[in-house]
């Protein structure tokens, strides 16, 4: 873990770091204590204000197939985690997921969504009104207005544009979220989605 007085430096290497922490997210909570979430979406940790350690608060009951997440906090203190959800069923079964959403008031006791309720979906419009519907959407990164960080007003993602269809059935594991893996059919990019009205 590296720590800077700003983002053009000069950086150096922190004293202490959370330790093993897959895809980890950090962000800091209205009191100013520095949380993160390690373990590819699955436990959360906090930097102790009184003694500068990392400390493990909690494993989450996160459902399975949840991986990339994005912590913040909204502007009434309470805790938010979007994540990448993925499907590994064949195109046929008709299931694809995008995203799952995580809340807590308190960072203790989360509650998620289900299908019905994901925060996004494969399809995004375009400024010009057209529309694209991608196989998969990872790594999403929500974009803010204002430098505390609490009203989001986009999000990125990382999108393969593979389309959905039975010939999903031929990529990895059968099943279209694995196409980005697929030689052939593992081309992949960045997309901006604004979030407009939805605030």
């Amino acid at each position: 873990m590296l720590r800077s007085p700003s983002p053009a430096g000069p950086w150096s290497t922190s004293t202490n770091n959370p330790g093993s922490c897959g895809m980890p997210t950090a962000a800091f909570a209205p009191n100013g204590t520095l949380f993160v979430i390690c373990g590819n979406g699955h436990e959360l940790k906090r930097l102790n204000p009184s003694t500068s350690k990392w400390q493990s608060v909690l494993k989450l009951d996160t459902p399975p197939r949840w991986e990339d997440p994005t912590l913040w906090f909204d502007r009434r203190g309470n805790w938010h985690i979007i994540y990448h959800v993925y499907a590994l069923e064949p195109f046929s079964s008709g299931v694809e997921r995008y995203s799952g959403h995580a809340w807590s008031t308190d960072g203790l006791q989360w509650s998620f969504s289900d299908d019905n309720r994901a925060p996004f979906g494969g399809t995004v419009v375009y400024s010009d009104s057209t529309s694209k519907t991608f196989s998969t959407r990872e790594r999403p990164q929500m974009v803010f207005h204002g430098s505390d960080r609490t009203t989001p007003v986009g999000i990125t993602s990382a999108v393969s544009p593979q389309p959905l269809g039975p010939w999903c059935n031929f990529c990895r594991e059968g099943a279209c979220s694995q196409c980005k893996t697929t030689p052939g059919r593992d081309w992949t990019y960045t997309i901006y989605q604004g979030l407009g009205s939805k605030l």
